[in-house]
């Protein structure tokens, strides 16, 4: 649904069960995720996303947690963008977190 101005909002959730015959590697998983959307200017766009999921139908449990971060901008044939992502991940006793950055510019040129 719309947000006042240029604003959006998006949730999102999923249940997926699958039973494996004769196996303890059976799928539970539970997915959240949010997604917020803004157009402060004529030129920006600003987007935060949260995603969760968790499957606990296996012998090892595994979450994983994953948080982005994205800027847009353009001005004229120039664009530039900037995505920031944080992703954290544990299975049994594994645990792990990536980050990332990437820094994008663009120059279109027309005819």
């Amino acid at each position: 649904f719309l947000l006042s101005g240029t604003s959006s909002i998006d949730i999102s959730a999923r249940h997926t069960k699958v039973d494996q015959l004769n196996s303890l590697e059976d799928v539970d998983l539970t997915r959240y995720g949010v997604r917020l959307t803004a157009q402060p200017g004529l030129r920006t766009i600003v987007t935060y996303s949260y995603d969760e999921e968790e499957d606990v139908g296996g012998t090892q449990h595994r979450k994983r947690q994953e948080h982005v971060f994205n800027v847009a901008w353009r001005y004229r044939e120039v664009r530039l963008k900037l995505d920031m992502r944080i992703i954290a991940e544990q299975q049994g006793d594994f645990e792990r977190t990536r980050e990332a950055i990437n820094l994008s510019v663009r120059r279109d040129f027309s005819r």
